[in-house]
């Protein structure tokens, strides 16, 4: 995970024109209060409605304890599927999530061992913008080592997880305007394969 420098115009070209900002209701919120955040998910490759629900489900249930280590993370955003998008409109605090490649894990082996980052920002002029990428086929070359055995809705329950924990990961950075890391938790600089699952729910199998 890590945040990049970039230019205002790079920033600026990856956040589709038919998102607006809604204008926040009053200037003089209590800092304590974390703003209400719609995250908007466009996927690179197409996506099964059954694994943007079991993504969507991830993120929410990862959400209570990723607040109580982050404040500042609204902890009921509004999630959309990017491809669902309807021209024209308006969301509050909208924030653009990117996914990069393969995010079905596979029963096949992946060839290649993990390189680079899974997650990142960008900082443009001192601001960390509100655009997470998120590096899906890097999330299923780390979880390589521990799937085997799990059945299809096990390898699906654990990627959903994993590209959820990097979500939140990222969103931190932009929420707290910081590129600082904790030692452990969510917020630590770099994850392993039990990091990536460590909200994984307990699944039975199909």
């Amino acid at each position: 995970m890590r945040v990049e420098t970039s230019s205002p115009l790079a920033a600026r070209v990856l956040l589709p024109l038919f998102l607006a900002f809604a204008p926040l209701p009053g200037q003089a919120q209590e800092a304590a209060v974390p703003p209400h955040s719609t995250l908007v998910i466009f996927a690179d490759r197409p996506m099964q409605d059954s694994d943007w629900l079991q993504l969507f489900a991830a993120l929410r249930a990862s959400l209570p304890a990723a607040e109580a280590e982050e404040a500042r993370l609204d902890p009921a955003p509004e999630l959309l599927r990017g491809d669902r998008i309807v021209p024209g409109i308006v969301v509050e605090a909208p924030i653009a999530i990117y996914l990069h490649g393969d995010c079905v894990l596979a029963n096949e082996p992946r060839r290649f061992p993990p390189s680079g980052a899974l997650g990142w920002v960008r900082r443009s002029k001192g601001q960390i913008e509100p655009f997470i990428h998120v590096d899906c086929t890097r999330i299923g070359q780390m979880l390589e080592t521990a799937k085997f055995g799990w059945n299809r809705q096990q390898r699906d329950e654990a990627m959903s997880q994993a590209v959820a924990r990097v979500i939140l990961h990222e969103w931190v950075h932009i929420a707290t305007q910081s590129a600082f890391h904790c030692e452990h938790g969510l917020e630590q600089p770099a994850y392993g394969v039990a990091d990536l699952l460590a909200a994984r729910p307990v699944s039975g199998g199909r």
